[in-house]
């Protein structure tokens, strides 16, 4: 892929980009290198740029066997992988998988080519590259930075600033040169002023794994070369190797080399660089770095056989032992200036906090350590293939557990070629399902007990305090307090922080929910935290959502809470007047590893529901004269308590009996009663039943707080009709006179007759009525619509003149408005 000008803002993700060649470089290149007339560009905006290729960015990408041909021959800088050039500002170059690339030129994995200001390169995995030529020296195995050398004469404008944060740089070899990981050269130069003699550039390289790598010349890990401004914080670089197979190290002998430095080497700046800086050498601040047990060796050329070949070694020879486990006897040079003796140099490198293979000759004010760093799995360069693995190339030569240099003296410049091994990040000897099948044969997370553990105090200077480490995870950035006597003040020297044991925080009830309550009313709910684990410390309680929530007591901010017990968060819900239903969210910030943990909240406002039963209270049809009471239950029927005020009855023929509603509180389905009493009159005599109506009002705080339920009843009563009687008695002659009197029920109850009799109300004072028989005697209960009859009789006087009498008949009797009916008066003679 190849991106030449203006492509602001590209994105190149997710490709896998392979087997690719070219000139600059083989997989992925934006910009062009090289070209002339270049000067430091004026400042844009907040930076310094060229700006042909703004915000870049190359991730998840995987970019394995590209390789360069030929390239730039007479110039350094390359990049087999992906080459970055001039302009390229503002890039990122993150979560590649690089591995297996080769450039001519430097950077077998990456090139930072020019100037490109600012730049990123994190989180990769940049392994198993490889930079070398034989008629030059070239170097950055796994990553170059560098600036190109200036066409207008003076000074290199240099690289711009590169933070290289986090990545994996491991078994990447820079055969001919220096920085078998990283190689940063010419970073600084006309960036340089009177006001800024470091320069504006500063390269950062923090949270890398450096391991494993190795370096033809100088500076297995990293090397510096024309640098006046960078930072090494926090990088563990660690089993690094510097051969000396290169040709410009043998100076005093064309069969044996010298030792070189092999973690991290610097070099003398060029005059013009050290005139403007008024510095010697490279010499980057270096904090908090694991710089262990990098090894340096010399090659040495022995013995002719009878054939006329020459035996090669380098020393010391060193035999690998099983699973790449580190042979002893080697040569550690962890940090060196170029041309320096190892013992009693007199420019010297200037770790602080750092664990050293060994500290001698550095003061005890700048606290570094010697001692083992105790890393999860750690493994040494040695064959080209893995012990126990079979070579399968024809008539291959027995595996020799070592590097192995092998010389080709008719070739010139750099003609020892260096195999080592593993070239695999797992031990490709172990079949699928075997133990330890896929695991690292190098892991350099620290292990548990590790000398870098809690290393490194808070009260160093603040530029070298970094956020995070090489997986992400946070560092402890906490307050210092002096004296330092807790572990929180301290964090991890190297890339890894091992995180410190969590506690972990269950709150329960969750989710909260308050139910349905009365609005007008409060619940409070305790939401308790439990701690298992480790102790918890916990920061706030912060409640978000509906301002019907509210925290009235936080029983657990500002504690630390140890494991196996608890803390106490008591949340109110209050509804106000609002049914609505409401949520919210209580969150709560620790240092548990569940941080923040969160617990929904929900609750509803509710009000009651008046019913009663029956509804209507109908008392249906009831006899005047007989009060009837009926009981009413009242019920709450809603989802939320009620009280009942008061309660009232009105309405013809109705009233309140007994109250046992007035006054009392219902909670959902409760139940009370009240009594009504129907007293049913009717006021005409002729009217056989009459309609009521009435209402049962109910008063409370219910969602119906005035309430009415309808009263019915209809009051009914007998309509008596008495009849003349009948034959008629008016018929003349002294003898005893009889007839009937129909009494009938034209109402709409019953007829109760208790008693007839006649009135008599005009005549001789010897002629009598009399009540002889009848129906309404034998069968005095006479229904609506029926009749009954009552016999009555005179008798006439036997003497005098006057025979006429005039009589009514009177009737006694329940049912009808009155007791007594009198029927119609009649003649009987």
């Amino acid at each position: 892929i190849y991106v030449n000008g203006w492509a602001h803002n590209l994105t190149i993700s997710n490709n896998r980009i392979y087997g690719n060649a070219g000139t600059f470089s083989g997989g992925v290149r934006v910009g062009q290198p090289y070209l002339e007339g270049q000067a430091l560009p004026p400042a844009v905006g907040p930076r310094f740029g060229f700006g042909y290729d703004n915000n870049i960015s190359i991730h998840h990408n995987k970019i394995t066997n590209n390789g360069t041909i030929e390239s730039n021959i007479g110039e350094n800088g390359g990049g087999g992988g992906v080459s970055i050039c001039s302009g390229t500002d503002n890039y990122a170059l993150n979560y590649n998988f690089i591995c297996g690339n080769y450039s001519q030129g430097d950077g077998g994995g990456v090139g930072h080519i020019g100037l490109s200001n600012p730049g990123t390169i994190a989180h990769n995995k940049i392994i198993f590259n490889q930079s070398f030529f034989q008629g030059q020296n070239t170097s950055g195995g796994g990553i170059v930075i560098e600036g190109e050398s200036s066409t207008l004469g003076g000074l290199s404008i240099g690289t711009g600033s590169v933070t290289v944060d986090a990545n994996l740089i491991q078994g990447n070899q820079a055969g001919g040169g220096h920085g078998g990981g990283i190689r940063l050269q010419n970073v600084n130069g006309a960036d340089i002023s009177g006001q800024n003699r470091s320069g504006m550039w500063n390269v950062q390289i923090t949270n890398n794994m450096i391991v494993n790598n190795v370096a033809g010349w100088a500076g297995g890990g990293l090397s510096l070369s024309d640098v006046s401004r960078s930072s090494i914080f926090n990088n563990t670089i660690e089993n690094n190797d510097s051969t000396a197979t290169v040709g410009a190290v043998f100076t005093s002998s064309p069969t044996q080399s010298s030792f070189q430095p092999a973690g991290i080497s610097s070099e003398l700046h060029s005059p013009g660089l050290a005139a403007a800086t008024n510095q010697l050498f490279s010499q980057p601040t270096l904090a908090n770095n694991i710089i262990w047990h990098n090894r340096s060796f010399y090659f040495q050329a022995g013995t002719t056989d009878a054939t006329g070949a020459t035996s090669t070694t380098l020393i010391p020879t060193l035999t690998s032992k099983a699973g790449y486990a580190c042979p002893d006897g080697a040569n550690y040079w962890d940090l060196g200036v170029l041309g320096q003796p190892q013992a009693s140099p007199a420019l010297r490198l200037n770790p602080v906090h750092s664990i050293l293979t060994d500290t001698t000759g550095y003061p005890a004010s700048n606290l570094n350590t010697f001692g083992r760093t105790s890393v999860m799995r750690e493994y040494c360069n040695g064959p080209r293939v893995n012990p126990g693995a079979a070579d399968t190339t024809p008539s291959a030569p027995p595996v020799q557990f070592g590097m192995q240099p092998a010389a080709a003296e008719d070739e010139g410049g750099n003609w020892i070629d260096l195999r080592f091994g593993p070239l695999s990040l797992s031990d490709s000897s172990i079949s699928v399902g075997g133990a330890g099948y896929g695991e690292l044969v190098g892991d350099y997370h620290l292990a548990a007990g590790s000398q870098a553990i809690n290393q490194v105090a808070c009260n160093q200077p603040s530029n070298t305090r970094i956020s995070h480490d090489f997986d992400g995870d946070a560092r402890p950035q906490p307050t210092c307090s002096i004296p330092l006597v807790s572990t929180e003040t301290f964090y991890d020297i190297g890339a890894d922080e091992v995180s410190a044991a969590q506690g972990t925080v269950t709150f329960a009830p969750s989710p909260a929910n308050f139910g349905t309550i009365s609005v007008g009313t409060t619940k409070d709910l305790a939401i308790v935290g439990t701690v298992a684990g480790a102790s918890v410390t916990f920061n706030s309680a912060v409640r978000t959502g509906s301002t019907t929530f509210s925290i009235v007591s936080d029983g657990c901010s500002g504690t630390t809470v140890s494991a196996g017990s608890t803390c106490t968060i008591t949340v109110r819900f209050t509804p106000g007047n609002s049914t609505q239903a409401r949520t919210g969210t209580l969150t709560v910030n620790d240092n548990a590893a569940s941080s923040p943990q969160t617990v929904a909240l929900a609750g509803q406002g509710a009000r009651g529901t008046v019913s009663v039963t029956p509804n209507p209270v109908a008392f249906g049809t009831n006899p005047v004269g007989t009060p009837v009471p009926l009981a009413v239950t009242v019920s709450n029927s809603g989802a939320a308590a009620l009280t009942i005020n008061s309660d009232a009855v009105t309405g013809t023929n109705f009233s309140k009996g007994t109250d046992g509603c007035a006054g009392v509180t219902l909670q959902p389905t409760g139940t009370c009663t009240v009594t009504v009493i129907f007293t049913p009159t009717i006021g005409n005599a002729g009217t056989g039943s009459t309609n009521r109506a009435g209402i049962l009002t109910i008063i409370s705080n219910a969602s119906n707080g005035f309430a009415f339920f309808n009263i019915t009843g209809t009051a009914v009563q007998a309509v008596v009709g008495i009849s003349a009687p009948s034959p008629s008695m008016n018929t003349g002659g002294r003898s005893l006179k009889s007839a009937t009197i129909t009494v009938s029920n034209t109402g709409a109850a019953a007829l109760t007759v208790t008693g007839a009799n006649v009135a008599k109300t005009a005549g001789p004072a010897l002629g009598a009525f009399s009540v002889t028989g009848g129906t309404c005697l034998t069968s005095p209960n006479v229904p609506a619509g029926q009749s009954c009859t009552v016999t009555v009789s005179y008798a006439p006087p036997q003497t005098g003149t006057s025979l006429q009498s005039t009589g009514h008949l009177v009737l006694t009797d329940t049912g009808a408005s009155t007791g007594t009916q009198n029927g119609a008066s009649f003649n009987a003679n």
